[in-house]
C-alpha cells in the first residue's frame, strides 16, 4: 500500500485524487495538505506540510506555482518523492526543483493526461519529420474560469517544437494576428486560446502543407484523467532513484531530455 500526501487538498484536483485514491487497492491518502487545517473527505488536511510529509511515501501535489518549489525543498527534506501537476511555475521555481532532485524523484507536468503525454511524444515525432515542409499552429479549448493563456500543455507543445527546429520558444511564439501583419514566415509558431463554457481541454497541433494538413487532436472529457495520470505517476516514483522525471519516463516513451 502506497502511503500517499495530497497537496492543494482542497482544490479541485486535490478533491478527485481523495476519492480515486480510496479507490485504489494499491494507494492510500494518509493526509492532505493545504491553508486551513481540518477533516475533509474525510481526511484531515494540515496547514503544515512538515506534519504529514515525513509519514508519505510519495506527495501528489495540484496547488500553486509559488508553493510547489517550498513543497519540494520539504520533500527533500525528508527524503520523499514529489509528483507536481501544477502549472506556471516560472524558471526560479523550476530551478529550485531540479535542484531538489539531485536528493529525490521528482515528476513535474504540465499536464498528467496519459494522451496528453503521448501527444507530446506524437508532435516531437512529426515536428521531426515535417519541420521543414510545414507551417505548424498550436489551438487550445478550456473553460471559461481558466486564467492562464495559452495553457501551460500548450506552452509545452510549443517547447517541443521549438527545440525540435532549433528555434527559441520566446522569439517564435505568435499569441495572436490582428491587422496587416504581413506573411506568415517559416519560423512563426502560433499558439491560440479559446476559452469558453466547461471544456476541461482541447489541444490540436496542426501541421499545415501545400497539398495536406495533419492534425493531432486530444480532448479531455473529465478532470479525472489528470488524476488517473497523477496516481500512475506516483506509483511509477516510488522506489526511484533521485531525478528528474517526466511523464514519458512513466509511459516508457523514448523522447529527447528536457
Amino acid at each position: 500500500m502506497i502511503k500517499t500526501a495530497i497537496s492543494g487538498a482542497l482544490g479541485r484536483m486535490g478533491n478527485r485524487l481523495s476519492v480515486l485514491i480510496k479507490l485504489d487497492p494499491e494507494m492510500e491518502c494518509i493526509g492532505g495538505i493545504d491553508k486551513t487545517h481540518g477533516i475533509y473527505n474525510e481526511i484531515e488536511v494540515f496547514d503544515n506540510p512538515k506534519n504529514i510529509i515525513s509519514l508519505a511515501d510519495v506527495v501528489i501535489d495540484f496547488s500553486s506555482p509559488e508553493f510547489t518549489p517550498v513543497l519540494a525543498r520539504q520533500c527533500q527534506e525528508y527524503g520523499k518523492p514529489l509528483v507536481s501537476g501544477t502549472t506556471g511555475i516560472d524558471a526560479a521555481g523550476l530551478d529550485v526543483m531540479k535542484e531538489c532532485a539531485d536528493d529525490i524523484p521528482i515528476i513535474s507536468s504540465p499536464n498528467m493526461s496519459l494522451g496528453v503525454n503521448l501527444l507530446f511524444y506524437l508532435t516531437e515525432v512529426a515536428t521531426q519529420i515535417l519541420k521543414n515542409d510545414f507551417d505548424i499552429e498550436i489551438m487550445e479549448i478550456h473553460h471559461h474560469h481558466k486564467k492562464d493563456a495559452p495553457s501551460g500543455t500548450a506552452k509545452r507543445l510549443g517547447e517541443i517544437i521549438a527545440k525540435v527546429k532549433n528555434q527559441e520558444y520566446d522569439k517564435s511564439v505568435i499569441t495572436g494576428r490582428s491587422g496587416n501583419v504581413g506573411e506568415r514566415t517559416k519560423e512563426e509558431l502560433g499558439i491560440f486560446a479559446l476559452r469558453g463554457g466547461n471544456v476541461v481541454g482541447e489541444h490540436n497541433v496542426m501541421y499545415f502543407g501545400a497539398t495536406e494538413r495533419l492534425e493531432l487532436v486530444h480532448k479531455a472529457t473529465t478532470r479525472d484523467t489528470f488524476v488517473y495520470g497523477a496516481i500512475k505517476a506516483a506509483k511509477f516514483i516510488v522506489g526511484k532513484d533521485p531525478g528528474w522525471y517526466s511523464m514519458a519516463d512513466v509511459l516508457g516513451l523514448f523522447t529527447s531530455k528536457e
